[in-house]
């Protein structure tokens, strides 16, 4: 499966010693609160007062029941859609690698990027119009809705088949969790510079020898 990532060139350092892209709890913790005086990571967010770190241990949850093997890693993203680079200034500016790699499918856990930020925010996932204001009508505060329905609204962003009304949602883009992204996986890779100061080509990666996988 083909997928494109951004990742910190330290990230890759560490990989070509351990021969896999990976992540843990400080790295994401030092990507949200980068640059801020806020706690995004434990800091409260949301309707239901939700934290990010609780959502990514609620998608660590997913990934143990739903890919095979998992090894219990903080997960990589990808996306399942190839980036227009011009939209992603911020990664510009923090000098990160822009990777395509290819992963085995069965390793993968792909969610709806839209249904996802449900997730970030704590809140119920409705896939209409009509279905939100059921349940506006039926709990009026929502931090009345119980815990365990906004989860089971939560299972849907896992859904391809998924049914739902266009016009309240638009269309759902496919992200990916990865819990590790072996060398030999990275297919190409371009370093991105501060926007402006003249742009660095794509080039094919090359995993160090001991990495490489006969083909």
């Amino acid at each position: 499966m083909i997928l494109y990532t951004f990742q910190s060139p330290g990230a890759l350092r560490e990989a070509k010693k351990t021969g896999y892209i990976t992540s843990s709890e400080k790295w994401a913790r030092e990507h949200w609160n980068e640059g801020s005086d806020h706690d995004w990571w434990e800091g409260k967010v949301g309707l239901r007062n939700w934290t990010l770190k609780e959502t990514y241990e609620y998608m660590i949850k997913q990934m143990a029941k739903r890919v095979p093997n998992y090894s219990g890693d903080y997960p990589v993203w990808a996306y399942g859609w190839k980036p227009e680079l011009v939209y992603y200034r911020p990664e510009y500016k923090a000098g990160q690698i822009y990777m395509t790699i290819d992963v085995p499918e069965e390793r993968v856990m792909l969610s709806s990027f839209e249904g996802y930020h449900f997730v970030m925010g704590g809140n119920y996932f409705a896939i209409s119009e009509e279905e939100d204001r059921a349940i506006e009508k039926k709990y009026p505060n929502p931090n009345d809705i119980p815990r365990d329905i906004i989860e089971k609204s939560w299972e849907r962003i896992f859904d391809k088949d998924l049914k739902y009304d266009p016009d309240w949602l638009g269309d759902l883009d496919w992200q990916a969790c990865i819990d590790r992204v072996y060398l030999h996986e990275i297919k190409t890779i371009r370093q991105l510079k501060p926007w402006g100061e003249g742009q660095l080509p794509t080039k094919r990666f090359v995993p160090p020898k001991r990495y490489r996988v006969a083909t």
